[in-house]
């Protein structure tokens, strides 16, 4: 077979960049400001001097929520983002040690939670309010699970003759 002409499409369709090409500039980026980074939401409209010309899209993310939180916040930022993981994995943790018969809602809340911080390596979709509508309050949910003694469940030391709002008998 003879070698497929490209030029028509390549006039059709600008120049894309790929996830590699998107860290590569981020990297760069973070390293002229490490500590407190380019300001929040900054690496989609600084990008483009680390591209080839054409290519610099303005909707355009880093395509991971490490790396532009790195670009956008710095250092200070991925240590914040390193206590909300550490938080998270201790919730998960402490769930499943104390996860009852029929129980879903923690070990449903950490899955999900799981998929899209693992997704989030790859991408980066919070800016879309779509989807920070189901990440956050699930990460709440998640808290909340994991908690010594979750809001919706009494504990086994607590009484039922007073309930916590009431005045003692």
């Amino acid at each position: 077979l003879p070698p497929i002409d490209t030029s028509r499409i390549a006039k059709i369709r600008p120049l894309e960049l790929e996830r590699r090409d998107y860290w590569r500039a981020a990297v760069l980026l973070w390293a002229r400001r490490p500590w407190l980074g380019w300001g929040d939401d900054a690496f989609r409209h600084i990008y483009h001097e680390y591209v080839v010309p054409g290519a610099w899209d303005p909707r355009a993310r880093a395509h991971s929520w490490l790396v532009e939180t790195a670009v956008d916040l710095g250092l200070l930022g991925v240590a914040a983002l390193a206590v909300l993981a550490a938080g998270l994995l201790r919730a998960v943790w402490r769930r499943s040690r104390n996860t009852q018969a029929g129980d879903g809602v923690g070990l449903a809340a950490a899955a999900a939670v799981g998929g899209l911080a693992v997704h989030l390596q790859v991408d980066y979709f919070l800016a879309y309010t779509q989807i920070a509508l189901l990440f956050w309050p699930l990460v709440g949910v998640l808290l909340g699970a994991a908690a010594k003694e979750p809001p919706w469940r009494p504990s086994e030391s607590s009484s039922t003759a007073n309930p916590p709002n009431s005045p003692p008998a």
